[in-house]
């Protein structure tokens, strides 16, 4: 599958009442009684999720990073860099979201995730300038063992042109996949990588806990609220190299 296409925020979440689950706080929160979509959120230390149950099929998660500030987002990477260290013990298949400190671009990319160890590479998110200056951001799905197939990049850079979007610059920013969870800490320091976000697999944990099928999780979208790179750049990417 092959596309371009822009993020998405969560709705706001009204709470309505707390209780302790995996010794975390979390706010129970009812968004539409009529459907019975309930939202949880959990505060764990430097970062939070809510989780949306679905009347029908799996669930949704959401990420947020409670700081949003340069100190705030190093600490957060610093708070993944240790789970990564915890994850690795338990040798299992891993989520992972990595963010680069800046732009790669292609051919980088390409050699530099021959020697990463990552098994499945879901999607890729680019960060692309017209040759009027403005930015675009797109993502292209891979879900396989490619890190970016390049039909699919050229499908979907050819149909922008078909719409008047002349691109000169194409990086990416993000990368999302599987990987065995050994490889997470060297991920987690590779000098490209500003951060490896590994939290997804902590959020998995509770919610296996709590009696969530392996069905519903092989199949949940577990994503941050806002894009990491995003932030990354309006904090000024230099903060972070």
């Amino acid at each position: 599958m092959n596309y371009i296409t822009r993020f998405r925020k969560p709705s706001k979440i009204v709470p309505l009442i707390m209780f302790l689950f995996a010794g975390a706080i979390a706010l129970l929160t009812v968004r539409n009684a009529v459907t019975e979509q309930i939202e949880v959120t959990h505060e764990v230390g430097t970062w939070s999720y809510t989780t949306k149950a679905q009347q029908h099929g799996p669930f949704t998660a959401y990420i947020n990073i409670n700081d949003r500030t340069v100190a705030g987002l190093k600490q957060y990477a610093e708070t993944n860099k240790a789970l990564a260290v915890e994850l690795a013990k338990t040798k299992t298949d891993a989520r992972f979201q990595l963010t680069f400190r800046k732009p790669v671009d292609v051919p980088t990319y390409r050699a530099w995730a021959k020697t990463t160890g990552i098994s499945y590479f879901s999607d890729v998110i680019l960060g692309m300038v017209e040759d009027n200056g403005k930015t675009l951001t797109g993502q292209i799905g891979s879900g396989s063992s490619d890190p970016l197939p390049l039909v699919n990049l050229d499908s979907s850079l050819a149909g922008l042109k078909q719409n008047g979007h002349l691109i000169t610059s194409v990086g990416i920013t993000q990368v999302r996949g599987h990987a065995d969870s050994s490889v997470l800490p060297a991920l987690a320091n590779d000098p490209m990588v500003f951060l490896a976000e590994v939290t997804p697999n902590a959020i998995i944990k509770e919610l296996r806990a709590g009696g969530a099928s392996d069905a519903d999780i092989d199949q949940a979208s577990i994503e941050n609220s806002s894009p990491i790179f995003s932030l990354m750049e309006q904090l000024g990417l230099a903060n972070f190299r």
